[in-house]
């Protein structure tokens, strides 16, 4: 008995109900099954699509009598209906089936639906499913319908080179769609998450015969209601924008705001669905297909099909022998995919952004400047006319980045799941900078509670489709044409630890842990880490610090030459030696001696060159040195080990800690946590005391900013707390640290050192560089790092500082850092972060969301979701009322200067202590600096001329120590100033000695000479 405590014929009765239940479970199974089988139905209604076999008969029935007797049958739909219903299609035939337009045909029907798109780029999809479920070793991957019926090119190597993304036999299928109890939960609002991997997989492959064209236009333009100017699917496509958009928002709080618009704000009969599940299917036929696969527990493999192998039948992962499935017939994990073919051919199929991706060719030679990744010698070359794209301009650039993020964080609960992202770098300058540009292929799920232990498996399905999309036929929308798809992965943005994972290398604590060059780092006991200590190597052999001994850590002069710089052919032999290694510990010890442990996917594609594509990540290099000096100042990382360390080098004399400060110390160090004090140090040239923290943490409090400036002034070194990347590189470029570090605060040695860093990393982050001047960076950079060397301990010689040098080098490659650095990356991953409300199955829950972010985003590049809001409708001018000219413009009408009337209205914040109007003022032969009183706009010669009126002060003074530049405030003159000749507003700070001294922080020539 099932229940112990129930009479028998309760049992009875309750298992005949579950041998009933079972039996509806297994039809419903075979049917799904029999309408998964897609074949092309070569019907004048279909015209190529695929359908199920029994819709694909009745069609056949239904217009063959037709067919006939008109005796208009095409050579395509001729071929489509002599194809047999049980035999597998070709790829010639299903090419015939497709229905292929002729380009001008295709252009015609895109301009008469306002620039929708179409489903012909998800032909080859669909194709491979058919054919592949066929025979037994189907694709679990997504089915998507058209935006519209009409259809674009469809190529040979189109539908090849999709064939090649991995399949799942219909053993998984049994094992994914066996419980109907998670599909029942799966479409639950309260749970108020996404669908798991298989059940996802299973809902994008349930093909319904509802999904005729006739049926789609008719969901396309359903009213709202009656009468309305509004379709169902603008006002959806709203909602779901807003629901992607903002964070934390669940699917039960989205379906009863729709239930609230539909019974209540909406006339009776309206349209409008009343949940997100009646919503989500009402859109769901014009979101972009997913694909899902099976990943081994230990992340060895993927159980997909591709060129090389072919594991989709495994049960057992062929390197770990780990089971693919778990005790319950699930599988451990799961990978969902969301290709990049359709969203590619998508771009250059709209008009619009079709030209947007080839206005790089438009741009004029800067000559010797380079402002963005398309002055660099790297994209020149891509697009030269003997280059890769043999001077094609749709060839697509793109640039690939990972980054571990944990969505649970402020729970405190351990989690990495590394979401995949590239970027097309052919998007302007102010579009690719936009997070909402950045594709999200995949989340790789976390392994546990930890990362994933490889990211390989899961970089090679992006690797297969860049590698079968090159060469494929895409439809130009804006010239009117097909074109050779042209892909190529320009760079990779990655921070340290993504370094590590993505090109198998070693880590922090390695002696070889550079990628550019063959230093060798040292280990140093007393700290118990690897310090870098090579600097002067880099330096010209004629230097003078070369020849310093007592100073630097080696106690003599300096004759090594600089290491060498490794190539992408060195790599692939380091890669394969540790893959040939007989046992652990040699290949361990290639390791260690090259930093390499292995072979990676991108190896497989064949212009990847690691050495020039990959170079360190500005944003967090700049976060790491910073925070690291400025722990070191503090005195947050300047403890005992780092004077016993100095000691034994023999350098820092007085800051050497004696024996009795030594016993001190330990008795200290014995006592609980509560009662422990600090450590009792010498004073040091490197640190400052307590009266200097006062100090420094005063002038931060008196710095002022522009409004909308990230950071804000307060004190921020006598209680040092974690530091945002982006507050590090304003503290940084802006001229922050040096105001707060100049004289007298440190040695005057340790101050000149760090503001030439400070200098340095300035550099580096300029948004405009010169080609000469980049040379110069990187002899600079070598020269600095020396000198830290000098000056400061060796504990602050991580792998971090000892990058710094290749920033330049990848600035003469690429271009200026902002067109390469994680900031962007950064802000999806925040995104993401915020999207998750499964903790299940977060990975599906991101990736649900943003297909629906994906798709909201299409729908505002066409013009199909508006982008107004009202609540942020732009600001009017106003003409000002007569009492307002009597009280605050009637001084101001009859400008003295100008002798003209002028007449304005200004809004604007009041000015308090942390906010700064000052600007400077560009002059042909000087820079001037001023304070801005007004923004005035008067018309000359029937043109309207925008001034500000400025005060512009007289003396100007330059700080020869630290650079910056201080003027006299109670000295002016007030002038007007056109638009043009002023620059964005400065960050200032007062001087406490001298009320009229107020410093310019963040002023630097270069940096506004071409604004």
């Amino acid at each position: 008995m099932l229940f112990p405590g129930l009479p028998l014929e309760c049992d009875v009765r309750f298992n005949s109900c579950l041998m009933n239940s079972l039996q509806e479970i297994r039809r419903k199974r075979k049917d799904r099954e029999r309408k998964s089988t897609l074949i092309p139905c070569g019907c004048h209604l279909c015209r190529g699509k695929l359908c199920s076999a029994k819709k694909a008969r009745r069609h056949k029935t239904i217009f063959q009598r037709g067919a006939e007797s008109s005796e208009e049958s095409s050579g395509d739909d001729t071929c489509s209906s002599n194809l047999s219903l049980n035999q597998e299609p070709s790829v010639d035939d299903l090419v015939l089936d497709a229905g292929v337009k002729s380009s001008r045909e295709f252009s015609d029907d895109n301009d008469d639906s306002n620039s929708s798109f179409n489903q012909a780029s998800l032909v080859s999809h669909a194709v491979v499913k058919s054919s592949g479920e066929s025979s037994g070793d189907g694709n679990e991957s997504s089915n998507s319908s058209s935006f519209s019926n009409k259809e674009s090119p469809v190529a040979i190597s189109d539908l090849d080179s999709e064939c090649e993304i991995s399949h799942k036999g219909h053993d998984d299928i049994q094992h994914d769609c066996s419980n109907a109890d998670m599909q029942s939960a799966v479409r639950s609002d309260e749970s108020s998450s996404v669908t798991s991997g298989d059940a996802s997989c299973d809902q994008e492959n349930d093909v319904e015969d509802s999904d005729s064209p006739d049926e789609l236009d008719q969901n396309a333009s359903l009213p709202l209601y009656e009468g309305s100017d509004k379709t169902v699917m603008e006002v959806l496509a709203g909602y779901f924008h807003w629901f992607s958009s903002h964070p934390s928002i669940s699917k039960s709080a989205l379906s009863s705001l729709l239930a609230h618009e539909h019974c209540n704000v909406l006339p009776k009969g309206n349209n409008l669905p009343s949940s997100y599940d009646q919503a989500y299917n009402f859109v769901k036929p014009n979101l972009l297909p997913t694909e899902c696969f099976h990943a081994c527990p230990n992340d060895c493999i993927l159980f997909r099909k591709t060129d090389r192998y072919d594991y989709t039948k495994l049960k057992k992962c062929p390197k770990c022998n780990e089971s693919r499935y778990a005790a319950n017939g699930q599988p451990c994990r799961r990978f969902l995919y969301y290709p990049l073919g359709p969203r590619w051919r998508r771009l250059f199929e709209f008009k619009e952004t079709s030209k947007m991706l080839q206005e790089h060719a438009l741009r004029p030679d800067m000559g010797d400047l380079m402002t963005d990744i398309f002055d660099s010698p790297k994209w020149k070359a891509v697009y030269a006319p003997d280059g890769l794209f043999q001077g094609d301009p749709r060839g697509l650039s793109v640039q690939l980045s990972t980054d571990g993020v944990n969505p649970f964080s402020a729970n405190k609960i351990c989690y990495s799941m590394w979401p995949i992202m590239l970027s097309v770098l052919n998007w302007p300058k102010v579009c690719r900078n936009l997070f909402e540009n950045v594709m999200l292929v995949g989340v790789i799920p976390a392994n546990g509670k930890g990362e994933a232990k490889s990211v390989d498996p899961y970089l090679e399905v992006v690797v297969d489709e860049i590698m079968t999309l090159s060469e494929n036929l895409f439809y130009d929308g804006y010239r009117d044409e097909q074109i050779c798809f042209r892909v190529h992965l320009d760079n990779y943005v990655l921070d340290y630890p993504g370094l590590k994972k993505v090109f198998c290398c070693s880590g922090a604590g390695a002696l070889q842990g550079c990628m550019w060059c063959e230093s060798i780092g040292t280990h140093i006991a007393a700290l118990d880490k690897v310090v870098y200590l090579n600097n002067r190597c880099f330096l010209p052999p004629t230097h003078p610090l070369r020849k310093e001994k007592k100073t630097f850590p080696s106690g003599k002069a300096e004759q090594r030459p600089p290491p060498e710089r490794l190539t992408q052919e060195e790599v692939m032999v380091n890669s394969l030696a540790y893959e040939r290694a007989k046992n652990p510990t040699q290949a361990a010890g290639f390791a260690t001696a090259t930093g390499s442990k292995g072979c990676y996917c991108l190896m497989l594609l064949p212009d990847h060159d690691r050495t020039e594509q990959v170079y360190p990540d500005t944003m967090h290099l700049i976060k790491n040195v910073t925070s690291e000096m400025v722990q070191l100042l503090t005195g947050y990382k300047d403890s005992q080990k780092v004077r016993k360390a100095e000691q034994e080098l023999g350098r820092f004399q007085s800051t050497w800690v004696r024996e009795n400060q030594e016993k001190s110390n330990e008795e200290s160090s014995k006592r609980g946590k509560k009662g422990k004090k600090k450590e009792k140090l010498p004073d040091a040239p490197f640190r400052l005391t307590s009266g200097e923290l006062k100090v420094a943490d005063k002038r931060a409090g008196n710095i002022q900013v522009p409004v909308g400036y990230g950071w804000s002034p307060r004190p921020i070194f006598a209680r040092y707390s974690y530091m945002k990347s982006h507050d590090g590189k304003q503290l940084v470029t802006d001229g922050i640290l040096k105001f707060c570090f100049r004289k007298p605060l440190l040695g005057k040695s340790q101050r000149v050192t760090l503001f030439k860093l400070f200098d340095l990393l300035s550099a580096l982050c300029d948004d405009i560089q010169e080609r000469a001047r980049v040379l110069e960076l990187e002899e600079e950079a070598n020269v600095v790092l020396s000198l830290i060397e000098r000056d400061f301990p060796i504990s602050v010689q991580t792998i971090s500082m000892h990058m710094v040098r290749h920033i330049a080098r990848g600035i003469a490659s690429h271009g200026p850092v902002h067109s390469w650095w994680i900031y962007v990356y950064e802000r999806m991953n925040s995104w993401i972060c915020r999207r998750v409300t499964n903790r299940r199955h977060p990975e599906a829950n991101v990736m649900e969301t943003y297909r629906i972010f994906d798709w909201c985003q299409y729908m505002r590049v066409t013009g199909k979701l508006s982008t107004n809001n009202p609540e942020q409708s732009s600001s009017k001018k106003a003409e000002p009322q007569e009492e307002e000219f009597q009280e605050s413009c009637h001084r101001r009408m009859n400008d003295p200067i100008t002798g003209k009337t002028l007449t304005w209205v200004t809004t604007g914040k009041e000015n308090t202590g942390t906010l700064t109007a000052i600007v400077a003022v560009q002059n042909v032969s000087d820079v001037k600096f001023g304070k801005v009183l007004k923004f005035t706009c008067q018309k000359v010669d029937n043109k309207l001329v925008e001034s500000a009126c400025v005060h512009v002060f007289s003396h100007l003074n330059e700080d020869e120590e630290s650079g910056l530049w201080w003027v006299n405030t109670s000295i002016f003159t007030e002038t007007l100033v056109p638009l043009s000749d002023i620059s964005k507003p400065l960050v200032t700070a007062k001087d406490d000695d001298n009320l009229n001294k107020l410093w310019i922080l963040n002023y630097r020539r270069s940096r506004y000479m071409y604004m």
